[in-house]
């Protein structure tokens, strides 16, 4: 079964999602964030400002299978989410806010919510941890706002 994560209040959203995705590439993992088209574009900019040793190979879901096979990201658009898979990929990541989760989340081992600190995106988040709750998935939560430890 899926793992959920929720990454809640996220005050920089191109930063933590650039953490983040270094965590994931360190793991050898490969992965597929979906999100609006700007914010794919902010982000592969910022990926290919990356010094060669922290680079992450990307490609985006228009492009062909053998360009997303050679990477280890696919950066996705809601919209290109509803006919894309990405069998080989091991974590889901979704930067877009609806009251509904994204279809075929359940065909990753790890799925990870992005959500910022506005009450919208809190909202809608809420109603998808309730969906994910009452189908018997493992939540996580991480608040991005609460103090780390020393």
């Amino acid at each position: 079964m899926t793992e959920i994560a929720f990454h809640i209040n996220i005050a920089n959203p191109l930063e933590h999602v650039q953490r983040l995705l270094q965590k994931i590439w360190k793991s050898e993992a490969k992965a597929v964030l979906i999100a609006p088209d700007a914010f794919l574009q902010e982000l592969s900019q910022a990926l290919w400002a990356q010094t060669p040793s922290s680079f992450w190979a990307h490609s985006f879901a228009r492009d062909d299978a053998a360009l997303q096979a050679a990477g280890g990201l696919v950066l996705c658009t809601p919209e290109e989410a509803l006919q894309f898979a990405a069998p080989d990929s091991r974590v889901l990541l979704q930067w877009h806010h609806v009251d509904v989760p994204v279809a075929g989340f359940e065909r990753y081992p790890r799925f990870i919510e992005l959500v910022p600190s506005q009450d919208a995106a809190k909202a809608a988040a809420r109603q998808r941890w309730k969906y994910y709750q009452t189908r018997g998935y493992a939540l996580k939560m991480h608040d991005m706002q609460a103090p780390r430890p020393a």
